[in-house]
C-alpha cells in the first residue's frame, strides 16, 4: 500500500487566476492549498494567466483546440514529468494529456459539482450522458460538493456504483471575511450574484425588487454577471428602477458589495451548493433562498427562506430585513456563525484526505 507525503497532482483543465464562475473559484483555490505540500499543475494557461503556487505549461491554449490539447499533452511528456499521482478532472472530459497519464496509472479523481444539465435536459452538445458515465466508471474517487448531490447522481447514474469506489460529500469554502465594525453598515441596497438564466430565477428576483420599489423608492438593486440584456434594461427602464450591473467583479469589489447590501437574493430552482450564500453570510449579507435540494444543507437553519418563485413574498423577507433591524442583526450574526463551517482549509485537508484514500483502499 502507499501512504505518500507528497503528490503530485494533475488538475486537468483551464487555470484561471482570476476566477469568477464557480467551478473556477473551486478550482483555484484547492490547487492553492494543496500545492504548500504538494506539486500541482494544471494542463491548460487560459491567456496570460499566472501563478506563484501552481505549475502551468509555458504556452496559452489556442485555437483549433484539437491541435493545442496534443502540443500540451507533447510539452508535459518532453519537458514535465512522465507520471502524476493524481489526476483530477476540471471539466466534463479528460483531455489528451490526462488521458495519457490515466493510461500509466495515475488515479483519477472526479468533484461532481451538480446535476443541472441532466435534470433541465440540455442539449447534446453540452450533455453526452453515456460519454459522463464511461468518464465517471473510471474514477478511482468521486467528491461531491453536497449531499444533495450525490443523491441526485444516484438517480441519474444508477449505473455507476459508488460502493466500489471512494466517494465523499465535501462542501465547498469560503476565504471572505468581514471585518466585525462594519458588519451592520448597509446601504438599502439588495444583490444578485451570478448567471441569470432560466432555472437561476433572475425574473422572479427582478419582480421582488419592483415590488418592494413601490414602497421603497431609494432602493437599489446590484447585479454582478454578465452585462444586461435588452429585454432586462426594458424592464428596469420601465418601471425607472435604481438597478445597477457590474460585470466580472474582482474578489475584492464582490467582498464590498456583499458587506455594503442588506441580502442577496439567490431565488434559483436546482443547485448543486451555492457558493454566493457562503460568501454572503461571511460577509454580512443575508442570503435569501429557497428551502430546496443544497440550499438547505448550506444554511442549516440559518438561512432566510423564501418561496423563490414567489416575487411578493420575497418582497415581504426584503421589507422585513429592511424595517426590523434587531431581527437583521440576529440574521447577520447567525449567518456569520454558519459561514465559519466552511473553508478553503477544511475542503482542501478533505480532498487531500480523499486522493490518499485511493492508495489506501
Amino acid at each position: 500500500m502507499k501512504n505518500k507525503t507528497n503528490l503530485k497532482i494533475l488538475f486537468d483543465g483551464p487555470f484561471y487566476s482570476t476566477p469568477h464562475a464557480g467551478i473556477a473559484r473551486y478550482f483555484n483555490n484547492i490547487s492553492r492549498k494543496l500545492s504548500y505540500n504538494n506539486e500541482t499543475y494544471f494542463s491548460r494557461r487560459i491567456d496570460q494567466s499566472k501563478s506563484k503556487e501552481v505549475k502551468l505549461p509555458k504556452f496559452r491554449h489556442f485555437r483549433p483546440h484539437r491541435l493545442s490539447f496534443q502540443l500540451e499533452k507533447l510539452w508535459f511528456q518532453a519537458f514535465k514529468r512522465s507520471h502524476f499521482d493524481i489526476v483530477h478532472l476540471v471539466e466534463y472530459e479528460l483531455s489528451p494529456t490526462g488521458l495519457f497519464f490515466i493510461d500509466r496509472g495515475s488515479k483519477l479523481v472526479i468533484t461532481i459539482h451538480d446535476l443541472i444539465h441532466e435534470q433541465i435536459g440540455a442539449p447534446s452538445n453540452l450533455l453526452d450522458k453515456n460519454k459522463r458515465q464511461n468518464t465517471y466508471q473510471k474514477a478511482d474517487a468521486i467528491i461531491f460538493d453536497s449531499y444533495a448531490t450525490r443523491d441526485d447522481f444516484r438517480i441519474y447514474y444508477p449505473d455507476v456504483s459508488l460502493d466500489n469506489k471512494i466517494n465523499s460529500v465535501i462542501w465547498l469554502g469560503s476565504s471572505f471575511n468581514a471585518p466585525e465594525k462594519h458588519r451592520n453598515e448597509k446601504k438599502h441596497q439588495f444583490l444578485f450574484v451570478g448567471a441569470r438564466n432560466g432555472y437561476k430565477n433572475f425574473k422572479t428576483a427582478l419582480e421582488a425588487f419592483i415590488h418592494h420599489s413601490k414602497s421603497y423608492k431609494d432602493a437599489k438593486l446590484v447585479v454582478v454577471g454578465s452585462p444586461p440584456t435588452p429585454r432586462e434594461l426594458e424592464i428596469v427602464n420601465s418601471n425607472k428602477l435604481n438597478a445597477n450591473w457590474v460585470s466580472y467583479s474582482t474578489d475584492d469589489v464582490l467582498k464590498k458589495l456583499y458587506q455594503e447590501s442588506i441580502a442577496l437574493l439567490y431565488l434559483s430552482n436546482k443547485e448543486g451548493f451555492g457558493l454566493p450564500l457562503v460568501e454572503a453570510m461571511s460577509m454580512g449579507c443575508v442570503p435569501l433562498a429557497g428551502n430546496h435540494s443544497s440550499l438547505s444543507e448550506v444554511l442549516g437553519n440559518e438561512g432566510m427562506y423564501v418561496d423563490q418563485n414567489d416575487p411578493r413574498d420575497v418582497a415581504s423577507k426584503m421589507e422585513r430585513l429592511l424595517i426590523d433591524l434587531n431581527f437583521r442583526a440576529c440574521k447577520i450574526q447567525s449567518g456569520l456563525d454558519r459561514s465559519k463551517v466552511f473553508s478553503w482549509d477544511i475542503t482542501s485537508k478533505k480532498i487531500l484526505s480523499t486522493y490518499h484514500s485511493i492508495f489506501n483502499h
